[in-house]
């Protein structure tokens, strides 16, 4: 590397360092480290608390994860399959209302959305039994996921 030099400020400085290290990859003067080219080794993960540091390494060794990280991606599939039921229920339940030209048509439309509703009511009250255990679950430090409320999510359709 070249002389010491004067930086105003930090991104001058890491500007720099970027290109040096950039420089000395380009012609080579790095190849010869040991373990040029692999990963870093990270072995300890701040995130994670001391006890429970070796349980996690072996899970990783064996391409395991966590019960929370699993249950977290089991709700956002349930989730996503929530929305789409409660999407395509609303709006079987605005066409009807929009082709409906009797009373009895717009009674049966409002019967159709009662039974959907009730549905729809079981899959939040599931969905939300995974959410209070994910949440009894998951460590400090993790957001934890907010309960769903079937009134609040249709105004939001409605809106």
């Amino acid at each position: 590397m070249s002389k010491s030099k004067h930086f105003y400020n930090l991104q001058q400085r890491q500007t720099y360092i970027d290109q040096e290290l950039q420089k000395a990859i380009g012609n080579g003067d790095v190849s010869h480290l040991d373990g040029a080219g692999k990963p870093l080794p990270i072995e300890d993960d701040i995130h994670t608390p001391a006890e429970m540091r070796s349980a996690y390494k072996i899970l990783k060794d064996n391409d395991l994860q966590p019960d929370w990280i699993m249950l977290n991606k089991d709700i956002d599939r349930a989730l996503q399959a929530f929305h789409q039921q409660l999407n395509q229920a609303w709006g079987e339940l605005e066409r009807r209302q929009r082709i409906a030209v009797s009373t009895r048509a717009r009674r049966k439309a409002e019967q159709r959305w009662k039974i959907q509703r009730l549905q729809l009511q079981d899959v939040v009250e599931r969905l939300n039994s995974k959410i209070l255990t994910y949440n009894l679950k998951v460590p400090s430090g993790i957001s934890h996921k907010t309960p769903l409320n079937l009134d609040r999510e249709i105004k939001r359709l409605s809106e």
